[in-house]
């Protein structure tokens, strides 16, 4: 795994100096020589199997954004969606322009229904011409961000293909084999007999437990993953322990000998990684069971650590990428960390006389896997529940339960319909329960709480803890005393010494799609929201933009609290963001300036709700933000009047002036031709180093002699990609670049951080990372 990691940073030097270390160690203790060699060795296919995963790009990245047809093959079935059907094809032929390239290569279609395309039956085997666009997934675009480009590149997928308009015709079929259809045809039988029987969220509930499915609705996630049960959404251990359970209890029902057992299990452990989509943490639990079996059948001692590193091995040889996903990070983590804790706490917990046998044992194993998990949750999620191993001892007992009863009602469905009928009623019923008890305890205040994401050297350090106190570490030993003593105080010193260091301002313009955010740190800490995004009201979307972006990077910041949060306008796209983290993360107080419209009047009723002081600012206005960081309010002045007109609400966008030492920023919101031209008569000082470009490059704003006052050098353009207004406009690029050749589009870059002690600025966009540094 230390050779994929290294693989990943592209650290050649750091790679060179362990093999030196190695080497030393090598000459210095000939006994260890052949466990060093072999350390070497795979630290070596480790950092060149992950480099070539990692340099890996589509065949498809010239078309880019660009419409094509494909001949190619559907590999799997394709799975429904709300809006869309999504398919995994194995291209064979592409055509640009009535140009042909033979190209094969997988990637991921996304259909969007419409009538062109909802009334074709597709079927894994099926050969289809298609026509859409091509999209190169990007990676991280905001702090907190998925990396979608990871995701699917754990698959080898490098591109996707979107069918929105486009005509799907069908070529013809080929099977995909014995072993495939029956699969596909299984989880289609088995999946249809659940939605036939059961409540779309209660079906949708048990095609997640069973085959790793996640079609379920926000409010149930959000609750099981607040109230410390997301693990039973997920097809882990658990769930191959209860198929164990149930098919050796079986098998000893019948009197079927060790060996027959272990075929029979082994039949079905496979049958279910390939049910799942052979997921990392099934593979893994799969392959430490038949191991563990087998080391029984053969009467050998069976080594858990041994077991546990073999299926990692075996996991990450298909692609080492994988080692980078939440799902396998937790899922080891947590295989570890009861392979090394568990013997520790049951000990301690069966000494206590109140607490029964089973009890105890549920308890340690929950407790041991949160400890496990903890660094993982909190550097992927930045959340951990309070009160998950209460929850899980109501729902891990009623999981098994559900799960014997559920599977029981499908099979006798199959041979006798009414009795399968009356089981689904009782699967129904235990449904209910867990969701309940998923609702109750995720309601609780103190259910969860969001902290600081674990980064390198606090998850090293908690590690060192762990084993210690558990006795892994034998600290009575003198040298190992003082290693050890020796890391933790560099540890330490690490981590504390950077409160003390002093901290430059950061702002960050998030990628919020058409709209504008910038999230601002100031070197004390305070935090300051200049607009918060929102996706406008005509989109039908379920999600929140605070869900999406905005939440995510306050908690990978480490952030708690919102000190001031400013709305240039009331406009969906920079005003609902803000509107949505009102009661879902502190915020001190709320910026704006007086105007009586009707989105302004709702927030304000919102903000009075959660006892949020509302300041209103206008033109000659000053805001300490920090020592030496002062915020000047430029525009507009006084009262505003209430009109809704786009033009007339735009042109009446806060404008804002940060200052700190020799740097300068300078925010605009949506200020059209005549503001920016009042602004210039008036003589307001508009000077920045950096510019927020007003109204994500549109052609209304932006004027030659704005911007000539202004005289940025560098340009921060907030707009959302493909954007249908086509923004930014090409003339007021070339615009910008007659002052700049420093231009930063959210769209193409991500999200833009700046960085400035006062004299000088970096800059890091979360995407194409191409850093600027000026002194």
């Amino acid at each position: 795994m230390l050779g994929i990691i290294l693989g990943k940073v592209q650290i050649f030097s750091l790679l060179l100096l362990l093999i030196f270390l190695f080497l030393v160690v090598f000459y210095f203790y000939p006994s260890k020589r052949m466990g060093l060699f072999f350390i070497i060795i795979f630290l070596l296919l480790g950092y060149g199997m992950s480099n070539v995963e990692i340099n890996q790009t589509s065949k498809l990245s010239s078309f880019d954004e660009q419409n094509i047809k494909l001949n190619a093959y559907v590999m799997q079935p394709p799975v429904e969606k709300e809006n869309k059907t999504e398919m995994i094809l194995k291209v064979n032929e592409a055509y640009v322009q009535e140009k042909s390239y033979i190209i094969e290569e997988k990637v991921l279609a996304n259909v969007y229904k419409n009538e062109n395309t909802s009334n074709i039956d597709i079927k894994a085997g099926d050969y289809l011409n298609l026509q859409g666009k091509v999209r190169i997934p990007d990676g991280i675009r905001n702090p907190g961000g998925f990396d979608y480009s990871l995701y699917l590149n754990t698959q080898k997928i490098y591109a996707t293909i979107n069918i929105s308009s486009g005509t799907i015709e069908k070529l013809g079929y080929d099977s995909p084999g014995i072993i495939k259809n029956f699969i596909y045809g299984l989880k289609g039988y088995v999946s249809q007999i659940i939605e036939q029987n059961l409540v779309p969220d209660h079906a949708n509930l048990l095609k997640g437990i069973l085959f790793g499915d996640k079609e379920l609705s926000s409010d149930i996630r959000d609750n099981f993953v607040h109230s410390g049960i997301a693990h039973v959404l997920a097809v882990s251990g658990l769930h191959v322990g209860f198929l164990i359970t149930f098919v050796t209890y079986t098998t000893n029902l019948f009197s079927i000998g060790r060996k027959g057992s272990l075929c029979i299990l082994t039949f079905f452990l496979i049958v279910y990684i390939l049910l799942t989509g052979a997921s990392p943490s099934v593979i893994r639990a799969s392959i430490m069971a038949f191991i563990f079996l087998l080391s029984k059948m053969i009467n050998k001692k069976y080594d858990g650590i041994s077991a546990l590193s073999l299926a990692g091995l075996l996991v990450l040889l298909q692609n080492p990428l994988i080692l980078y996903t939440a799902s396998f990070q937790l899922s080891f983590t947590a295989a570890l960390s009861i392979i090394l804790f568990y013997p520790v706490i049951s000990g301690y917990l069966q000494k206590i006389k109140y607490i029964p046998k089973s009890v105890g044992s549920l308890l340690s194993v929950t407790l041991v896997a949160q400890i496990g998990t903890l660094p993982i949750s909190l550097y992927h999620f930045n959340q951990i529940s309070l009160i998950s191993i209460i929850t899980n001892l109501f729902i891990v007992p009623s999981l098994g339960i559900l799960l014997l009863v559920s599977v029981i009602a499908i099979l006798s469905w199959m041979i006798i319909p009414f009795l399968g009928e009356f089981l689904f009623f009782l699967s129904g019923l235990l449904f209910q329960w867990i969701i309940y008890i998923a609702f109750i305890f995720s309601s609780f205040k103190f259910s969860y709480i969001f902290m600081p994401p674990f980064k390198g050297q606090n998850i090293l350090l908690y590690g060192i803890v762990c084993l210690s106190l558990a006795g892994y570490i034998p600290l009575r030993i003198k040298r190992i005393k003082i290693f050890i003593t020796t890391i933790l105080i560099l540890l330490l010193s690490f981590s504390g010494i950077q409160y003390f260091l002093p901290q430059p301002l950061k702002i960050t313009y998030l990628d919020v799609g058409q709209g504008d955010s910038a999230l601002i740190e100031t070197p004390s800490g305070r935090t300051i929201f200049i607009d918060g995004g929102g996706y406008p009201s005509f989109q039908e979307n379920t999600r929140e933009i605070s869900e999406d972006v905005l939440l995510p990077a306050i908690y990978s910041k480490g952030i708690r609290t919102i000190d001031l949060a400013i709305v240039s306008h009331p406009h969906d796209d920079h005003i609902k963001g803000i509107k949505e983290l009102i009661g879902k993360i502190p915020i001190k107080a709320i910026g704006i300036y007086d105007i009586k419209n009707d989105i302004m009047v709702d927030m304000l009723a919102l903000a009075k709700k959660n006892k949020i002081p509302i300041n209103y600012l206008t033109s000659g206005q000053t805001i300490k933000l920090d020592k030496g960081i002062i915020m000047e309010i430029l525009s507009p002045e006084g009262v505003v009047p209430p009109g809704n007109g786009q033009n007339e609400v735009n042109n009446y966008s806060l404008v804002a002036k940060i200052n700190f030492d020799e740097i300068s920023f300078l925010f605009t919101g949506d200020i059209e031709k005549e503001m920016e031209e009042r602004l210039v008569a008036q003589g307001v000082d508009v000077d920045a180093m950096v510019l927020k470009v007003a109204h994500h490059g549109s052609n209304t704003s932006s004027t030659e002699d704005f911007i000539n006052k202004v005289n940025p050098q560098v340009c921060i353009i907030s707009v959302g990609k493909n954007n249908n207004f086509g923004h930014p406009d090409p003339e007021i690029i070339k615009r910008l670049k007659e002052y700049t050749p420093y231009i930063y589009r959210t769209d193409e870059r991500g999200a833009v951080e700046v960085i400035s002690n006062g004299n000088g600025l970096k800059i890091k966009p979360y995407l194409n990372k191409k850093y600027l540094e000026s002194e």
